[in-house]
């Protein structure tokens, strides 16, 4: 499930810059604050306000969290959505796994994750492809999971056995 469009998406082995996010609430979230015995899972996903197989991935992911917590990874999802829209979905699902804003898509950019392929000015400019990224506590990028397109995601049994491996 690593890529196989290696053009597009970090790495394993490279290091990720320093990122800032916002929470659900609004609250500014440096990405080298999210450690755990082995590092944080990043679930980038299209939407979560807009994208129906975001909202699966993320529900079914948050049923793994804390197998995931388990394993020693902090599990969080990002989208370029605001945190507004990220507080409307964590209190219709009452999903508590972190959900990071990633307005202007500065994370998606840093992470080559981008989707160029979006209509220009429609409502998804700077989507990223879909892909779940395990970046350890010392910031190097242990896995990439995606999968092409952006219908099918790596199931949350994927991400748990790769957690397992890592």
């Amino acid at each position: 499930m690593v890529a196989a469009e290696k053009e597009i998406g970090p790495r394993v082995g490279s290091v990720v810059p320093a990122l800032t996010f916002r929470n659900a609430d609004g609250e500014p979230v440096q990405l080298s604050e999210i450690k755990s015995g082995k590092g944080v899972i990043l679930a980038f996903v299209r939407s979560l306000g807009w994208c129906p197989f975001c909202k699966k991935q993320i529900r079914l992911l948050n049923e793994k969290a804390e197998k995931l917590t388990e394993l020693g990874w902090t599990l969080a999802s990002v989208s370029y959505d605001s945190p507004e829209v990220l507080k409307t979905f964590r209190e219709k699902t009452n999903v508590n796994t972190m959900l990071l804003a990633d307005e202007g898509s500065v994370a998606i950019d840093a992470l080559e994750l981008r989707n160029h392929g979006v209509k220009p000015g429609g409502k998804s400019v700077g989507v990223p492809h879909p892909a779940v990224v395990f970046i350890a506590n010392d910031g190097e990028i242990r896995e990439v999971l995606r999968h092409h397109g952006y219908q099918t995601r790596p199931s949350a049994d994927d991400v748990v056995s790769a957690a397992k491996k890592l």
